[in-house]
């Protein structure tokens, strides 16, 4: 498992399981592997108490995430098709196994 995955659920396990620290939502964390080149999220809609290797995360492309922040056709939308478009690619932007949700 890439250590950056294994941080990512240490530090989730660690903040989810102390009450004072996490909201109703279950609060976010993400770390950026060495290289820089992808980022590892806690996943929308999961407890960040419930991350764990094969669940909770999704795996970032972050030029890809890049590609789209900087895109000016996406800038130029409209906000409710805006955000749409913006969900839709970056869903292309994960590289993982796991599907909607994590």
């Amino acid at each position: 498992m890439d250590r950056a995955l294994t941080d990512l659920i240490r530090l989730s396990k660690r903040v989810g399981s102390d009450p004072s620290l996490v909201g109703v939502g279950g609060g976010n964390t993400s770390v950026k592997t060495d290289d820089g080149r992808h980022m590892y999220i806690k996943a929308s809609g999961v407890h960040i108490g419930e991350v764990a290797e094969g669940a909770g995360w999704r795996r970032l492309n972050l030029e890809v995430v890049r590609g789209i922040l900087n895109d000016p056709w996406v800038a130029q939308l409209p906000e409710a098709k805006r955000q749409a478009a913006i969900v839709a690619r970056l869903a292309v932007a994960c590289e993982d196994e796991l599907g909607e949700g994590g």
